[in-house]
């Protein structure tokens, strides 16, 4: 971006690195669930196949794009995109981090029901009501009003799990943590 920001060619080169990346994201996270037992495994499976998801829509989404960095063919990139949150968002309500005390995952739901609401409140207050105005009701207009109020969904589930987890702080949960915070950035 640096040495030519007003070109195609970052657009293109990110799209690139983000599909090989998200590939071997994807093949990490099903070597961990192959050396893992139990809900670990399961967790990893899931997060595997949402990272194998996105890798896909990045490959659809640099697939139709324009030397310009123009996409025309969003809705098939961007479903798989948000259809791959549902495994890793299961991956996450499920990932073990200490024992869960009676009712505690369904207050984490309601805690994520609150939070994802009272986000979607404020970002159509100060910002979404005005783009999706601009952009018309439509599929362009639900992505935009969905994509930032997942991805703090998802990152505020991964600070609730390191929350939760009971004794010392664990390496593999700080990371999960860091990596989603990392990725709604």
């Amino acid at each position: 971006v640096a040495l030519r920001p007003w070109s195609a060619d970052p657009v293109m080169t990110g799209d690139t690195l983000s599909t090989v990346l998200g590939a071997l994201a994807a093949l990490c996270c099903l070597y961990a669930a192959v050396r893992t037992r139990g809900a670990l495994r399961r967790s990893w499976l899931l997060f595997g196949l949402t990272m194998a998801m996105w890798a896909v829509a990045d490959v659809v989404w640099y697939a139709y794009g324009t030397s310009d960095g123009y996409h025309s063919v969003l809705s098939v990139a961007d479903s798989l995109y948000l259809i791959g949150l549902l495994p890793v968002s299961i991956g996450l309500i499920f990932y073990p981090a200490g024992t869960w005390e009676p009712g505690a995952r369904t207050r984490l739901m309601l805690d994520i029901v609150v939070l994802g609401g009272a986000l979607l409140l404020v970002s159509e207050v100060v910002v979404l009501g005005e783009v999706v105005s601009s952009v018309g009701a439509g599929w362009d207009a639900f992505v935009y009003v969905v994509y930032p109020v997942t991805d703090v969904l998802l990152s505020g589930l991964a600070v609730l799990l390191l929350l939760r987890s009971s004794g010392k702080p664990r390496p593999d949960l700080i990371l999960i943590a860091a990596s989603f915070a990392v990725y709604t950035a």
